[in-house]
């Protein structure tokens, strides 16, 4: 009789001892698929904010005339990052508004800067109405191309960096 009580006990033990490694054993896997995923998400971020920082644009130069305007812009990042262009805006200091953009509404690939080095001639958006010897800035969005291309349009506002240039519109006053 107590050979078979202490037989009951072991069983009982073994019974227990499993449940206990195969929930501890469960409770790892969801730990370690958690940190797995959150891992992912922070590298994702961490490479996003590391592209952002490493995307340079310059202005090299400018070539304005009401009918006409050319904006020259050069990737002078150092790291091997691609930048797309998607919208300039004309912004009249003066007045403190927006008087033209390209493309009119929203963001859209103007020009793509795919390796250090690589420049373009840009067609930007031009004042007719504008005042000579009013002050006028370019404002140029860019961000990198591999940021742009994996986001939605919605969420594009949030990486795209914004580049200006002032200058003085040139003509005659009457």
């Amino acid at each position: 009789m107590c050979g078979l009580k202490l037989g009951m006990a072991t069983i009982g033990v073994i019974i227990i001892a499993a449940i206990t490694l195969t929930l501890g054993l469960f409770i790892m896997y969801l730990a370690a698929s958690w940190v797995q995923t959150y891992g992912v998400n922070i590298t994702g971020e961490f490479d996003k904010y590391t592209q952002l920082m490493r995307a340079i644009l310059v202005i090299e130069a400018m070539n304005y005339s009401d009918e006409k305007s050319t904006i020259y812009a050069r990737n002078v990042s150092k790291y091997n990052i691609s930048i797309t262009i998607c919208r300039i805006e004309l912004y009249s200091s003066r007045r403190s508004l927006i008087v033209n953009a390209t493309p009119p509404n929203g963001i859209g690939e103007l020009a793509k800067l795919s390796r250090i080095g690589d420049s373009a001639g840009i067609d930007a958006p031009t004042c007719t109405y504008c005042e000579p010897g009013e002050e006028l800035v370019y404002r140029i969005w860019y961000a990198p191309s591999e940021i742009l291309e994996k986001m939605n349009p919605g969420e594009a506002s949030s990486v795209i960096r914004i580049l200006e240039m002032a200058f003085t519109k040139k003509g005659f006053t009457t």
